[in-house]
């Protein structure tokens, strides 16, 4: 509540509060540490986040927001490492593997950008930022045809499908 009511520094305070009284609560960690991301203080979100997933490691959720501030924090080997380590702890969740095929095609390794990328396609074939990532990619490729088709569903969601529509790629 005090997030949403951009209460930052409440609400950091009583998190800290809270890991006074439980240093080991990942849950807390992880909170802490997406605060900091919301903020732009990448470099002290980092900390919480790797306690965080050294405490939950099968969790996928702490190595997702650790990526994030490794990557905000301009450190993508460390973002990779810790997409990896999401992708290991929830090999069926396709946003380690869209994220990861994201960075690498950022970094310029489209076959493993393309490998990681059809894995969440497998995993979720109409989610909006998969879609994109593989279309920008074949389109990098210089495989228009391919590109389009693949953002073709896209296109026909309806403009009154709401922002969740737009999002899913689904229509109406």
């Amino acid at each position: 509540a005090l997030v949403a009511a951009g209460e930052f520094a409440a609400a950091e305070r009583g998190l800290l509060e809270l890991l006074r009284r439980t240093p080991e609560e990942p849950r807390a960690l992880l909170q802490l540490g997406r605060l900091r991301v919301l903020q732009g203080r990448h470099a002290s979100a980092i900390g919480p986040l790797q306690a965080a997933a050294a405490r939950r490691p099968r969790d996928p959720e702490p190595h997702l927001a650790l990526a994030a501030a490794h990557r905000a924090a301009r450190d993508p080997d460390a973002a990779e490492a810790a997409l990896r380590a999401a992708a290991a702890a929830a090999p069926a969740d396709h946003r380690p593997w869209s994220l990861l095929g994201s960075l690498l095609r950022e970094r310029g390794r489209t076959d493993d950008a393309r490998e990681m990328l059809e894995r969440a396609a497998g995993l979720a074939p109409d989610d909006a930022m998969v879609r994109l990532t593989r279309g920008g990619l074949l389109n990098d490729a210089r495989r228009h045809a391919e590109a389009l088709a693949v953002l073709e569903p896209m296109r026909r969601t309806p403009p009154d499908a709401g922002p969740e529509g737009v999002l899913a790629g689904r229509a109406g």
